[in-house]
Parts: C-alpha cells; sequence; structure tokens
C-alpha cells in the first residue's frame, strides 16, 4: 500500500508538472504570436479595418501632417496673411495718384483778351529715378516675410505633432506589453492554483499573483485614460473632432537619416529681413533728392469788352513743380535707424545658428546613447526570457522560489517598456532634428 501510494502520488506529480508546462508553453507561444485581444480592442479596430478598405489609404502620420496642415486654425490664419501681403505687393509699382483741381473767379480777373472766369488743371508728381520699383521690391519683400513665417509656424506645428505621435505609438504598445502580462500572470495564476489543488502549492503563491495583477490592471487602465487624453489633443492640433479613432502602426517604424541639406525657414526669415533693409535704405537714400510735378491748367476766359483778337479764348498753361527735400536731418536719422536694425539682425541670425548647431549635437549624442541603450535593453530581456523558462520549470518541478520567479517576470516587464520608451525617444530625437534643419513635408 505504501507503495501504490507514492506511485500514485508520483504519477500525479508527473501529470500535473506536464499540464503545468504545456499551459504555459501554449499560453506564451500565443502571446508571442499577438496574445488574446481584448474585446474592446477589437471594437475599436474593426471599425479601422473597414474604413481602411472604404477608403483605400492608410491613415499614417504623413496623412495626418498633411490634414493638420490645411486644418489647423492657427496655420490657416497665417496662411491668409501671406495671401494678404501678396495682395499688397501687387498693389504697389504705381505713380501716385494725380491731382485734379478746379477753381472759379470770385470777381473776374481782367486779361487782355477778357476776364477770366475760372479754371481747372490736372497735375501727376514723378518721385525720383528708382523708386517707384525699389516700392515694389520692398512689398515683394515683405510678402516673402510672411511666407517664411508661416513655414515656421508649420514646422512648429508638424514638430507637436510629433511629440504627440510617437508617444501615442509607445503608450499603445505599453498597453499591449502589459494586457500580455496581464496573460501570463493569469497562466501563473492556472499553475499555482493546480498545484494547490494537488495539495503541493501554497496560498500565498496565488495571493502575490493577484496582487501584481490588480496592481498592472490599474497602470493599464490608467495608460488606457491617457491614450484617449492624447488622442483627443492630436486630434484638435489637426482640427478633427476630439472623438475620432486614431490608427496607430504596430511599431515604430525606426527612419533612416535624411540628407541635411535644408535650411531653417528662420535663418531664410533673417535673410529675408536683411534684404529688406538693403531696399528701405536705398528708398532713404532717394528721400534726399527731390520730386517732381507735371501739370497743365485750362483757363476760362470770357468775351472781352474791346474789340480785340483772340477776345474771349481760353488759356492753356502748362505746369512744373519741384518738392525740395530740405529737413534732411530726419533723413540722416532714418539711415542710422536702419544700419542699427540690419546689426541686431545679423547678431540675431549668428546667434539663432548657433542655437541650432548646439541643438543639433545634443540631439547627436542623444542618438547615440538611446542606440547603446536599445541593445543592451534587448540583450538584456532576452536574459531575462530564458531565466524565466528556467525558473518556471524549477517551480513547477518543486514549488520553490516563485517570488523569484514573479520578480523576474517584473524585471522583464520593467525592460520590455523601457525598450519601447528608448524607441520612442529616439524618434523623437529624429522629429526635433527635422525642425532644427527646417525639413519640410510635402
Amino acid at each position: 500500500d505504501g507503495n501504490t501510494s507514492i506511485w500514485r502520488h508520483a504519477c500525479c506529480f508527473y501529470h500535473l508538472f506536464y499540464r503545468s508546462c504545456s499551459l504555459f508553453l501554449e499560453r506564451r507561444n500565443a502571446i508571442i504570436k499577438g496574445g488574446v485581444m481584448r474585446l474592446r480592442n477589437l471594437a475599436i479596430l474593426l471599425p479601422l479595418w473597414f474604413g481602411f478598405i472604404a477608403e483605400g489609404r492608410a491613415e499614417n502620420l504623413e496623412y495626418y501632417l498633411e490634414e493638420a496642415g490645411r486644418n489647423n486654425l492657427s496655420l490657416r490664419a497665417k496662411y491668409q496673411q501671406v495671401q494678404a501681403f501678396q495682395e499688397r505687393s501687387n498693389q504697389a509699382g504705381y505713380l501716385p495718384e494725380p491731382t485734379v483741381s478746379a477753381g472759379v473767379f470770385v470777381q473776374p480777373v481782367e486779361t487782355k483778351v477778357g476776364p477770366q472766369r475760372g479754371k481747372i488743371g490736372v497735375q501727376q508728381m514723378l518721385p525720383w529715378f528708382g523708386t517707384i520699383p525699389q516700392k515694389k521690391n520692398l512689398a515683394i519683400n515683405q510678402a516673402e516675410l510672411k511666407k517664411q513665417e508661416y513655414l515656421v509656424a508649420k514646422n512648429e506645428l508638424f514638430l507637436q505633432l510629433k511629440s504627440i505621435w510617437y508617444p501615442m505609438i509607445t503608450l499603445n504598445q505599453k498597453i499591449k506589453v502589459m494586457e500580455e502580462n496581464l496573460e501570463i500572470l493569469e497562466t501563473y495564476n492556472q499553475i499555482a492554483t493546480k498545484r494547490l489543488e494537488a495539495g503541493a502549492g501554497n496560498m500565498v503563491d496565488i495571493i502575490r499573483i493577484e496582487m501584481k495583477k490588480e496592481a498592472l490592471e490599474i497602470d493599464l487602465q490608467l495608460a488606457e485614460e491617457k491614450l484617449v487624453l492624447m488622442s483627443a489633443r492630436f486630434n484638435l492640433l489637426c482640427n478633427a473632432e476630439e472623438e475620432r479613432v486614431l490608427e496607430f502602426p504596430e511599431k515604430i517604424e525606426v527612419q533612416d537619416e535624411f540628407a541635411e541639406d535644408f535650411t531653417h525657414p528662420k535663418l531664410e526669415h533673417f535673410s529675408l529681413q536683411l534684404d529688406g533693409l538693403e531696399i528701405k535704405k536705398d528708398l532713404a537714400q532717394k528721400q534726399f533728392m527731390p520730386s517732381f510735378g507735371f501739370g497743365i491748367d485750362y483757363v476760362f476766359i470770357g468775351e472781352s469788352s474791346m474789340e480785340v483778337a483772340d477776345s474771349g479764348k481760353d488759356a492753356i498753361m502748362p505746369m512744373m513743380s519741384v518738392q525740395v527735400p530740405i529737413y534732411r536731418a530726419k533723413y540722416r536719422s532714418k539711415l542710422q535707424e536702419l544700419e542699427h536694425m540690419e546689426k541686431s539682425i545679423t547678431l540675431s541670425q549668428q546667434a539663432f545658428g548657433q542655437k541650432l548647431d548646439s541643438k543639433i549635437l545634443g540631439v547627436d549624442y542623444e542618438q547615440e546613447r538611446f542606440e547603446q541603450l536599445l541593445a543592451l535593453y534587448q540583450e538584456q530581456t532576452k536574459k531575462l526570457e530564458q531565466s524565466i523558462e528556467i525558473l518556471l520549470i524549477s517551480y513547477s518541478n518543486s514549488g520553490k522560489n516563485f517570488e523569484g520567479l514573479l520578480k523576474v517576470q517584473q524585471e522583464l516587464l520593467k525592460y520590455q517598456l523601457a525598450e519601447l520608451e528608448i524607441q520612442k525617444d529616439h524618434q523623437l530625437a529624429l522629429a526635433r532634428k527635422e525642425a532644427i534643419m527646417g525639413r519640410e513635408h510635402e
């Protein structure tokens, strides 16, 4: 009887060990291949799949950037300013409006051919040579400045969108990792429960699993709520409905380095400001020169009281005027003002260029550090997965070191989440570099 009892317990233990290992491996393989998706995620993804089939396009980041470029209210306001200044440039390049004058003599002035009754005249002022084309060039320069301000705002908007987009992808991946870990903990729970039912387990192990699950479920809930909030912010920047469901890629695709042959629109803005100052200085120089006016007066003459030749013949009188710039001190002061503005803009341009260079150096360092950390986390993850397999077999065989198994599982989760964070930070650094270089998105 003693041998039979020992044999029966050995068979039960072997059966429990075999079933536990089989169950864990099946569950883990299923999780690795995709896991069991929650119904709420399925409910979210199904409309996206059907929408993708219906529209025939994937709503990736470039799609959302293009949408924001069209619909963002602040960017649209900047674009309207560009249009307004372009119209202003169309208004330049014309002569001053001519002056038409008319008068009546209250007491007619007697002349040889008769009394002057009234007169009418027209006069056209002509600025110094080259003034009108330069005013046209200045208006075009101001329109280009507004265009660069629009590009600066667009560049900042795209960086702001990316600063939300990549963390949303990472958060979505974290949610999936936490769901997978919940499935793994559930597998551990089933193993511990079967051991307890067979009289070889410990209730404390089950309680520990439940505590880990509850903590992880809270983290999962907070992550889902944060994702909803970030999606609403992203949609508002795109001027879309806050409740619109966004489609995320499975993971952050590591973007290749781009050619660094772009120019930040702010630097171009400084260059255009300097060009505009040169035009203003030329116009200020022309203010030292006179302006001319040409016109003609037509005088109405009545019949003379005496019999003379050409009696009552109207008179035509050509006119010419010169506007002489006598008060030259204000024009010299204007030139000094423009000189100081030119020095200020030049220094600001150099300071901004140094700031961009400093940011690029910082981003390059961050990218190198991210690559090293990513390789480290990936290696640590592989070692922890191997440790878990060994600890699980040990626990299924002897029922010991369950606390160590949970600790290593928690450590694995930490490295998995850290790896996602590094991928996100790497992509954000590249996005900042794109913004620094002023890379445009068509």
